[in-house]
């Protein structure tokens, strides 16, 4: 009979007798852990990195952890630093309205105070265009050169050989207005005999 070495003694004494018994005995196998205890071991945390294990085999701390930690609380405080908020300065309490040299400020509040001022408008025809009796208008400061011209189209509506024609004014002979340029500053800088004069017909006559 062959010994078994995963068998007790008291086992191997008890099966020789009886052979049943033999065959029920339970062979139990032993675990990788029973037979390299040192596997068994505690594993390194792993909070201690491998470069910790000095060539004696003892341990040291690793402080790399306490170095993120000292990162993260420097860059929260970066981030809390940028994240401050931002004073405005209201347009009433800028120092710069209250230093303004004096034209600059009769400028501003010439634009911004209400002009209830009429504006005197001399019509003069161009070419074919037919003439206008009376040529002399008012109109108010703040009003856009897009309203005379819509007047001025609907004076001349009869008289127009053909009532699909387009009205071209200029300023002074000389140019074409935005339709949105206020006429009162088209007065300001461009009337003569304290008049705008605004020259139509229906072609182009100046670029």
């Amino acid at each position: 009979m062959s010994y078994d070495p995963l068998v007790s003694e008291s086992e191997s004494s008890s099966g020789e007798g009886s052979p049943s018994q033999a065959q029920s005995i339970s062979h139990t196998p032993l675990s990788e852990d029973s037979l390299n205890p040192t596997r068994s071991q505690s594993p390194v945390p792993s909070s201690l990195s491998r470069k910790s294990l000095n060539r004696s085999g003892s341990v040291q701390p690793d402080n790399t952890t306490d170095r993120n930690d000292d990162d993260n609380d420097s860059d929260n405080a970066n981030i809390q630093n940028e994240e401050l908020p931002c004073t405005k300065v209201t347009l009433s309490a800028s120092v710069m309205l209250s230093r303004l040299p004096p034209d600059s400020s009769r400028v501003i509040s010439r634009a911004t105070e209400p002009n209830n001022e009429k504006i005197t408008i001399r019509c003069q025809a161009i070419g074919s265009a037919p003439e206008l009796t009376p040529n002399i208008f008012k109109i108010s400061y703040h009003q856009p050169f897009a309203t005379l011209i819509k007047f001025l189209t609907k004076k001349l509506k009869k008289k127009l050989p053909n009532k699909n024609d387009v009205l071209y004014c200029y300023v002074n002979n000389s140019f074409a207005p935005s339709p949105d340029e206020i006429v009162g500053h088209l007065y300001r800088h461009f009337a003569v005999n304290r008049e705008l004069v605004v020259s139509y017909c229906t072609v182009v006559a100046f670029g």
